[in-house]
């Protein structure tokens, strides 16, 4: 039979890892408010739920091959209006699209990666959801759903470094081919733990991980890196 090897610092690495989310939900209950930067997110990410891709795919199939005229078209819209600037109407190829973005197009070019992911998953939230939820509680919920992205993204990166300082730099890539599991428990939970509530106890982290902007986005991703690297496996 098999034991399963119990880790005795378990409990000082969940203690830090449960105050920076303490903080970080504080933050977004006690100041639930959008900031103007969140804007181009938090209005697709409201779009994609409500409406998901599939205006955008039908437009996509009845603007054929066309797709000059269609991004000319959709950037002429005027905001005050349902009609461009030339008189015409801001239809995409047969179908008006719904997208706040068609109408309020800016002059930088954004991705739609970020509020694809957070409206897909709140969007299987609402189909085991018992009662329908209403607008305010879907935006809470998206803010919800990227701290919580935030914070596996932080505990990552605690735990590698605290596996980086183990396995000693000057040994590091050869090392790294070794359990990380196994050096993760025999490694002292210090430097996760000081990384984790110096993130907690600072205003920036916890405050604007639940905030839709591009630079939070950027953020999680740049952190996953940065765990990685300290794993040794650089992508």
């Amino acid at each position: 039979t098999m034991t399963t090897r119990k880790d005795p610092n378990m409990i000082f690495r969940i203690i830090p890892a449960a105050f920076l989310l303490a903080t970080s939900l504080h933050a977004l209950t006690s100041c639930p408010h959008s900031k103007v930067e969140e804007s181009f997110n938090l209005q697709a990410t409201h779009d994609l739920y409500y409406y998901g891709l599939g205006p955008a795919l039908r437009s996509f199939i009845t603007r054929g091959e066309d797709k000059t005229s269609w991004m000319t078209q959709s950037q002429t819209c005027d905001a005050r209006s349902d009609e461009g600037s030339d008189g015409s109407t801001c239809v995409v190829g047969d179908y008006a699209l719904p997208y706040d973005h068609v109408r309020f197009p800016g002059v930088v070019p954004r991705t739609f990666a970020g509020a694809f992911v957070l409206a897909s998953m709140a969007k299987v939230i609402s189909f085991i959801s018992p009662q329908p939820m209403s607008p305010i509680f879907v935006q809470f919920l998206i803010r919800f759903l990227l701290l919580l992205l935030c914070l596996v993204a932080h505990v990552r990166l605690a735990l590698a470094l605290e596996y980086y300082s183990v396995s000693k730099p000057k040994s590091h890539h050869t090392q790294a081919k070794k359990s990380t599991s196994t050096s993760i428990q025999s490694s002292h939970p210090s430097i996760s733990a000081y990384y984790l509530l110096i993130t907690a106890s600072q205003f920036h982290i916890p405050f604007y991980s639940s905030r839709l902007l591009p630079n939070t986005f950027a953020l999680l991703l740049v952190i996953l890196a940065y765990a990685e690297w300290f794993y040794g496996r650089p992508r």
